[in-house]
């Protein structure tokens, strides 16, 4: 058994996307940047976000990775249970998706803004959040200069 499963995997290369994404702006002497440029700014970046200091138990990642070692006991406690013999419905992989309707498919979950919200500052390093609540800050600035300026030509 692997606590470190696909879905685990999924949501690391994710998160070390969405950093990279977040910082690609960033001049590459700037130590909060993420980049995927060479294989060691690769390991550079997996290493931090894999860092125990920063993956506590509130953070998405931490929780994730908590929730999985902790599934593979209950497996375990599982599986003795029937004697070492198969446990049905123990490894499905039917996808997120998948909600207990009676079959395959399930229904799609649409997640509320709030909830979206969430989820992305979750998967956010606390040097990255500063530089993209500067962005968002900036970005404002400069839409609201644009509006300001259209209003005095109105």
């Amino acid at each position: 058994m692997m606590p470190w499963d696909n879905s685990l995997n999924k949501d690391l290369q994710d998160t070390v996307y969405r950093h990279v994404l977040y910082t690609l702006h960033l001049d590459d002497k700037n130590a909060t940047k993420f980049s995927l440029s060479t294989p060691k700014q690769i390991e550079s970046a997996y290493r931090r976000i894999l860092d125990p200091s920063m993956n506590t138990d509130e953070t998405f990642l931490g929780r994730r990775i908590k929730q999985d070692i902790e599934r593979v006991f209950d497996s375990m406690m599982k599986i003795l249970e029937k004697g070492g013999g198969m446990v049905q419905g123990l490894a499905q992989r039917n996808g997120h998706r998948f909600l207990k309707l009676g079959g395959w498919g399930g229904a799609r979950y649409r997640m509320s803004d709030e909830e979206l919200k969430n989820m992305t500052l979750q998967w956010v390093l606390p040097d990255v959040a500063a530089v993209v609540e500067e962005e968002r800050k900036k970005n404002f600035l400069e839409v609201w200069n644009v509006l300001g300026q259209n209003n005095e030509q109105l």
